[in-house]
């Protein structure tokens, strides 16, 4: 009986080797291949049952100036001409999309729903290495990384496709390569066709993916951590360790590149570290942030296993402190656990390559370069290292009748908890709301609470909300300019007016406060300090074309259409289908005496709208200062019909 029970010990012991791979790379046996279009199949309708409602979830945070705003992707072949640079395959992305359907929100969440399933049907190929006999645990592993919660904000937040495409060209590269090696391992030579194909493919996937988000300049890593856990090494067919190096070092070259570009270069010429993260709160040392970091870490691991309660943002402060008993834990804990994957990396492969995985994902983002410490998407490329880890723990522990159930059931708990995740993200109101039950809000958050409020014209609760935060010492100066806005759109523009000037005292401004300002003092009548505040700002050198035609715009309103026309001119390249701004135009024309010009301008208007009033006065004013009676009636004439008022206001201005 004793023998009996020695001999069951030792059948998991070999179990739990790493299994080595040993596919034919000149294809899969019929079943086989049924068995992965299944899963590819699978993994499509899933991935579109779960994220096809989101595709007119709104535009957050980021996508603003990334997207929306950014004149970059407006032109697809200067995008294309900066594919190269950092992030720029993810921007001509984004530009594609623009120049496909404009700012339509369909188009571009419908490529990162596409993006996402890809790249979890290249996490199932990946996995069927790990489990080379085991295609169900793939697909579970594949399905884990597809369905999670904590992916929902790398998918349905635009602009974060920047992490979901660097793991997909991430992915792409580990498989690529895997390829590669495995024509070695089947006695095709590193010089043939087929191998160097592969090779160079899986390479400038690696450069696509760090040049997309600089948190893959970990994969070369990855790829050699893969490398000892699961592919072969065997003795003639991979070289000695001189062709090993030469083989492997390219890889490492888009993060040394990446490492010099982002780094090297600005601390060389006096950057410091928080400059190049573009750190928004002053004073965070990198020490502090990986501090921080330590605690962060246990958030996502809780999120991983209970992905309650979600977050877009999570207002996590970075501490101060950096010898506290809490902080003292969770280093332990972390250094425990890597400790643990270290001692059972034989025993228990899986499981030590998963945790090895999940860190290298995070490494970039969570430990010396200063960022805002929590967000949901810098999990995206870690999620297979916990995916293989829970398949690995039920492999290892669990009988395959007992593991098939717990999966299904767990896989239809997270499919259920992202669809509601992701029916969330369409009520942009409603995800802030429900954000503000689990934080306290800091100025960030209040910032983007208040913006969702005054799109929704809830500018009581908005001014409400930023009162209180300038009341308990809010600095940014967000917080000051959407109370501004807020009184602005309310009709309370003195009120607006004392908010920036109020923020001015305290040594808090920006362009965009200073545009609020001016905007209040025109809707105040006060025209004159409108366009003092409009002129000022434009010395800023930031956001020209919007102060110039807010400039232009008020001094036409003025009655200065002769001062207003080099604004109002400029800002007519930008919308030369603008009726209001060619009217304008018209009437700087006519004060200067050009009678023919203006006339010419506002027939062009009145042919684009018939029914444009301003610009029937105006003819009718050019008709009576030329002595053209034929045009002045013709004006009146459709005033009549289309405004009383006006037509009897151009009646007046003939008889003076």
């Amino acid at each position: 009986m004793s023998k009996k029970r020695s001999l069951k010990k030792k059948k998991p012991s070999r179990q739990n080797e790493p299994p080595r791979s040993s596919w034919n790379s000149s294809g899969l046996a019929t079943d086989e291949r049924h068995i992965g279009i299944l899963c590819w199949l699978a993994l499509f309708v899933i991935g579109a049952l779960l994220y096809g409602h989101t595709l007119n979830a709104p535009w957050y945070l980021d996508d603003i100036f990334q997207i929306v705003e950014n004149q970059g992707i407006r032109d697809l072949s200067t995008a294309l001409n900066g594919i190269l640079d950092v992030r720029g395959p993810a921007i001509f992305s984004f530009a594609v999309n623009y120049s496909l359907g404009g700012l339509s929100l369909p188009g571009f969440h419908a490529t990162n729903i596409l993006i996402h399933i890809l790249t979890s049907g290249l996490v199932y190929q990946v996995a069927k290495r790990i489990f080379p006999n085991q295609r169900l645990y793939a697909a579970f592993i594949a399905t884990i990384f597809l369905v999670h919660p904590l992916q929902t904000q790398a998918v349905t937040y635009i602009v974060q496709r920047m992490a979901s495409l660097a793991a997909f060209f991430g992915f792409l590269c580990l498989y690529l390569y895997i390829r590669a090696r495995e024509q070695i391992n089947n006695d095709v030579k590193c010089s043939d066709i087929r191998h160097l194909c592969l090779w160079l493919l899986a390479l400038i996937a690696c450069y696509l993916a760090v040049k997309t988000k600089e948190n893959l300049a970990v994969l070369p890593l990855a790829m050699l951590l893969f490398e000892y856990f699961y592919l072969p090494r065997e003795n003639g067919k991979t070289g000695g360790i001189k062709a090993k190096i030469i083989y492997f070092v390219p890889f490492f070259l888009p993060t040394l590149i990446a490492a010099w570009q982002r780094l090297v270069t600005p601390l060389s010429r006096g950057a410091s570290i928080q400059d190049i993260a573009r750190v928004q709160e002053a004073g965070i040392t990198p020490i502090q942030y990986l501090v921080t970091e330590f605690n962060v870490i246990w958030i996502y691991l809780k999120l991983l296993i209970v992905p309650y309660p979600q977050m877009l943002d999570y207002a996590y402060p970075v501490t101060k402190t950096l010898l506290s008993v809490q902080n003292i834990v969770a280093g332990a804990g972390l250094i425990a656990l890597i400790s643990v994957a270290f001692l059972v990396r034989k025993r228990y492969p899986h499981l030590c390559f998963g945790i090895c995985w999940f860190f290298l994902g995070l490494a970039v983002e969570s430990t010396l370069i200063p960022l805002d410490p929590v967000f949901e998407h810098r999990v995206y490329f870690s999620m297979f290292g916990f995916a293989v880890f829970i398949v690995g723990m039920g492999h290892y522990f669990l009988s395959k009748r007992v593991l098939v159930p717990l999966a299904l059931c767990c896989l239809f708990l997270w499919s259920s908890l992202s669809w509601s995740r992701n029916q969330m993200w369409n009520d942009e109101l409603g995800l802030y709301l429900d954000n503000a039950k689990h934080i306290t809000p800091d100025d960030g958050f209040n910032i983007a609470l208040s913006k969702s409020m005054i799109v929704r014209k809830f500018y009581p609760e908005a001014i409400e909300i930023l009162t209180k935060a300038i009341e308990t010492g809010a600095k940014k100066v967000g917080v000051y300019t959407n109370l501004a806005i807020a009184y602005r759109l309310n009709k309370q523009p003195n009120k607006a007016i004392n908010v920036a000037i109020t923020a001015f005292k305290r040594g808090i401004k920006s362009t965009e406060l200073k545009i609020e300002l001016a905007r209040s003092y025109r809707l105040a009548k006060n025209y004159k300090n409108a366009v003092k505040v409009f002129r000022n700002a434009l010395q800023d050198g930031r956001r020209i074309d919007l102060i110039t035609k807010e400039l232009g715009l008020t001094l036409a309103s003025m009655g200065r259409f002769v001062e207003a026309e080099p604004y109002l001119q400029h800002t007519l390249k930008n919308f030369p289908n603008n009726s209001k701004l060619r009217t304008f135009i018209a009437r700087a024309k006519m004060e200067k005496g050009e009678m023919t010009t203006a006339e010419k301008l506002l027939r062009e208007v009145i042919a684009d709208d018939r029914k444009m009033t301003a610009a029937w006065l105006a003819l009718g004013v050019v008709g009576h200062k030329s002595g053209n009676k034929k045009t002045f009636q013709e004006a009146l004439e459709h005033l009549y019909q289309l405004d009383g008022k006006k037509a009897e206001k151009l009646q007046e201005l003939a008889s003076e």
